[in-house]
């Protein structure tokens, strides 16, 4: 057993860090409830899709796997863990190894999508604590901008296509202008914290204090975030805003092309437009608190209702999505195998 653990680097006491965080902040029993009521929630929600196709369906899926578009799949993601660890490496602007960075994007985002999206949140503020020279702090502040500019980018993503499918979205029209309207508004309230800085995070606070929500731990790290950014003098925030919004641009075209060959590994046909909008609705109901094991349930219930809009046959594409489901996992484990091996690596170097 000792031989294995002096495999393990010292930058996995993070590990030992995030559990004993977790330990110290025992859940309540709202959260435990809460987070109960989302696995059920989610072994729903798969169940209906699963009752939507039978096992010939599942089984036939294999005759339907194209392997080009599965091989460019595989490398779309691993490209996107490697684009998302340079896009923190450069936000943080500290010197930290970009093989180390990559560890922690690998770690968080397993958790995000195999456990829950608050154990990835805290795992990326553990394993950066853990780092010399990086405070909790900027820590939160990146992951903040980080997450207003992927949400500008779906913004962005969604006007675009409505735009040119319009007629196609009867049903979704209102909902689309109240997406288009909120999120507009919440890019608004943080170019307002970007130009008033102190004065209007302190507005916030208070709102949010009084109405109790800073209990929620996610809410409680991004009012941290916004905390530091008004910190930092008015020409860093000018420039880290603009670095992330446009890294975040990029990363979403990534994301875009990458889903788009999920549907092509199981030769589903879609228009590039009806797809765009497609990937900006799901990238919006990842956000919200009500998914746990990457959106299980939620995601393909989704894509249950949009994609049908657009001519896909539902009854088929169900055992498509089950099949997009086990591919997700399996490509997330597979990137897992990052950990050991930079562990394996990284001992020997300091060995040498």
């Amino acid at each position: 057993m000792a031989n294995v653990c002096m495999l393990l680097p010292c930058w996995l006491s993070g590990w030992n860090n995030f559990f004993i965080m977790q330990s110290q902040t025992a859940p309540s029993k709202t959260s435990r409830f809460w987070n109960i009521a989302k696995v059920i929630l989610a072994i729903l929600l798969i169940g209906i899709v699963f009752s939507q196709t039978s096992w010939q369906d599942l089984i036939a899926l294999r005759a339907r796997i194209a392997w080009g578009w599965t091989a460019l799949y595989i490398v779309l993601y691993f490209s996107l863990t490697a684009f998302k660890a340079y896009q923190y490496k450069k936000m943080l602007d500290l010197p930290i190894p970009y093989p180390r960075v990559v560890s922690v994007v690998v770690l968080q985002n397993g958790l995000s999508n195999i456990v829950a999206n608050s154990a990835g949140i805290v795992s990326y503020l553990v394993m950066l604590r853990g780092e010399q020279g990086v405070k909790m702090s900027r820590a939160a502040m990146v992951f903040v901008i980080t997450k207003i500019g992927d949400l500008f980018a779906v913004w962005l993503a969604l006007l675009f296509s409505s735009f040119f499918i319009w007629q196609k979205i009867a049903a979704l029209r209102s909902l689309t202008i109240a997406l288009l309207a909120l999120i507009g508004l919440g890019l608004f309230m943080f170019l307002l914290v970007v130009a008033m800085r102190g004065r209007f995070v302190d507005i916030i606070k208070s709102i949010l204090v009084r109405t109790k929500l800073t209990r929620i731990g996610m809410i409680a790290r991004g009012v941290d975030g916004l905390q530091a950014l008004v910190e930092q003098d008015r020409g860093s925030i000018y420039q880290m805003t603009l670095t992330a919004f446009s890294l975040s641009f990029i990363y979403f075209l990534m994301t875009f092309f990458w889903s788009y060959t999920q549907i092509r590994m199981f030769s589903v046909s879609l228009g590039v437009f009806p797809f765009l909008f497609i990937t900006a609705i799901l990238q919006l109901v990842s956000i919200i608190p009500i998914t746990i094991l990457g959106g299980l349930g939620v995601t393909e219930a989704s894509s249950m209702v949009l994609y049908p809009l657009f001519g896909v046959d539902p009854v088929s594409f169900a055992a498509v999505l089950i099949g997009m489901r086990v591919m997700f996992y399996l490509i997330n484990l597979l990137v897992l195998l990052y950990l050991p091996i930079y562990g394996f690596f990284e001992n020997r170097q300091s060995k040498s």
